[in-house]
């Protein structure tokens, strides 16, 4: 091969190698611009478009947790005996609006909670309003999608977190 590629380039005219040179340099530009410098135009203009809205995401999310911080401070530790759980999930879930399926005591002084067809933010809500009022803690959770967009199936286990 290598010998063929120097028998057809010393057969060419100084014309022809100039412009084949000039074609391979052309060629080499065209195939630079398109596999290096299309994509990376397109990720910065992309990145530029959307770090704003990261920007501002990071600013709320840090205000959140200064929020956090403060209300856990100012918060008073109220706990609730193994006994009182099961009303306070069922009088908490009455006033969030949540219908369950099922609430179960369980044995060891958890309580299994399932809701069928259920928005997950208000399942996420709802579970931040007990750990913040009740220190109800989710000791395990199950959270599967259904075909509507934003509502899940969940199974949950729920303990006193005091």
């Amino acid at each position: 091969m290598k010998h063929f590629v120097m028998r057809f380039w010393q057969v060419r005219t100084l014309s022809e190698r100039l412009l084949l040179v000039a074609l391979a340099a052309f060629l080499s530009f065209i195939v630079g611009y398109s596999i290096l410098w299309i994509p990376s135009a397109r990720g910065i203009s992309q990145l530029e478009h959307e770090l704003p809205k990261m920007r501002d995401e990071f600013s709320r999310m840090q205000s959140m947790a200064e929020e956090l911080n403060a209300s856990k401070a100012n918060a008073p530790q109220r706990g609730l005996t193994p006994e009182a759980l099961v009303p306070a999930v069922r009088d908490s879930l009455k006033g969030a609006g949540l219908l369950t399926q099922k609430i179960e005591p369980l044995t060891n002084g958890q309580v299994a909670v399932e809701f069928h067809e259920t928005g997950f933010s208000t399942i996420a809500d709802w579970l931040d309003q007990i750990r913040q009022q009740w220190k109800i803690s989710l000791v395990e959770g199950y959270f599967e999608r259904t075909v509507h967009p934003g509502q899940v199936n969940a199974r949950m286990v729920l303990q006193n977190g005091a």
